[in-house]
């Protein structure tokens, strides 16, 4: 077999493999987008229709109508834990790169533990270990962080190790620069991308977990997902399209920027931080 055939194997293979991941996962997206802002008649399942004038004369105003608030939390609730992420994550992540004994190992992995542990899980525990930290909604941000912290310090710690951050710190003490300046011409640098790399998985995460939003929230604390849930089994599909057009515009964005920006750090996360 030539090198030119080889080549057209794998660009077909390749185009192949791409046409696959668009029938799974771009067709169905793009068919629920479509249902929120085309006719319902054209699908063929509509049981709602408003009249013609009326406040709630698409599908985006009734969902937001019911549901803004759910939103609202939803983004005060994501930003939340990206500020709690940069606050325990980051000098994580700094400690674990210049560290590379048995007790940073174990700290890895027990940031890493909660992953492999199911939502309902984590809500239980939970809700079992701080009762009363559910209806000030502290035990809703805590399932989303504990999530999210995994990523947030494996993407800023991949960044930080792959700069010899202990190196370069050594080497600017020598030579007379101070702990500030350390920090702010090396450590912050270098760090930088992964930093926004896990701000963004953090927000990404925290928006759509669902399992322990469901079961920790309350009435006044309720988030989007368990909105949106309730949008598929008691309203139309078009209102429900609508609701989940709502939270891809945010949720698409960020994964955007993600792949754009911090596309390196994010690729490595299987790496050892």
């Amino acid at each position: 077999m030539t090198g030119a055939s080889s080549e057209q194997i794998r660009s077909i293979s390749a185009a192949a493999l791409l046409l696959l991941l668009l029938a799974v996962v771009a067709a169905p997206l793009a068919v629920v987008v479509a249902g929120s802002v085309l006719d319902p008649r054209l699908l063929g399942l509509a049981s709602e229709s408003w009249e013609a004038g009326s406040r709630h004369a698409t599908w985006f105003s009734y969902v937001l109508s019911l549901y803004g608030r759910h939103l609202a939390r939803s983004a005060a609730l994501a930003l939340c834990v990206v500020v709690l992420a940069f606050a325990l994550g980051a000098p994580a992540a700094y400690g674990l790169s210049r560290r590379k004994d048995p007790f940073a190992r174990a700290v890895a992995v027990l940031l890493d533990a909660p992953l492999a542990v199911p939502g309902l899980a984590v809500a239980i525990g939970l809700l079992l270990a701080y009762p009363r930290a559910r209806a000030s909604g502290a035990a809703l941000a805590a399932g989303h962080l504990v999530y999210a912290l995994p990523f947030f310090v494996r993407a800023a710690g991949n960044a930080l190790s792959g700069g010899n951050v202990p190196e370069l710190e050594e080497a600017a003490a020598v030579s007379g620069a101070g702990r500030w300046q350390r920090f702010r011409r090396i450590v912050l640098p270098l760090a930088r991308p992964g930093l926004l790399a896990g701000a963004l998985m953090a927000f990404t995460i925290s928006w759509g977990e669902f399992n322990v939003s469901f079961l920790l929230s309350t009435p006044t604390t309720s988030t989007f997902p368990s909105a949106l849930y309730l949008t598929y089994t008691t309203n139309s599909f078009p209102v429900a399209a609508a609701a989940t057009t709502l939270f891809l515009a945010a949720a698409v964005p960020a994964l955007a920027l993600l792949q754009r920006i911090a596309s390196p750090e994010a690729a490595r996360f299987g790496e050892a931080a």
